[in-house]
């Protein structure tokens, strides 16, 4: 459970744990800050560009010039993590949760919806 929800609470995991040649890079993690704030039971990152080193981020610029994508992320304590990304008119909106199952096991849920990327709409058509 601890993990889970450090995962959800670090920004900074990113670049390290998650990397891959269609995602990022190695040699593509560049020092970034972002500006946090308390939010109700939680904290608050304030909008603000998405990386530039992620090529779901870049897909983004199809729909938007790249200064106005913008994603804000809420932490809630003890489990939940929200994201919206705004690409002009478009946007992005995710949920995730962590719930413990056991003591050594945890659930991992995470919901989507979005009126970007038309042509997927459920997981299936993707």
């Amino acid at each position: 459970m601890d993990h889970g929800i450090i995962g959800l609470m670090d920004p900074a995991h990113g670049p390290f744990v998650h990397q891959a040649w269609w995602w990022r890079s190695r040699h593509s993690i560049h020092e970034k800050t972002e500006e946090f704030r308390a939010h109700s039971n939680g904290f608050r990152m304030s909008a603000h560009t998405p990386s530039s080193n992620s090529v779901p981020y870049k897909l983004l610029r199809l729909y938007a010039a790249a200064d106005s994508i913008t994603t804000t992320i809420d932490f809630v304590l003890p489990n939940l993590r929200s994201e919206v990304i705004r690409a002009g008119k478009y946007w992005f909106s995710s949920l995730t949760t962590v719930t413990p199952i056991t003591r050594s096991q945890c659930r991992i849920d995470v919901v989507a919806a979005w009126n970007i990327f038309t042509w997927c709409r459920s997981g299936l058509n993707c």
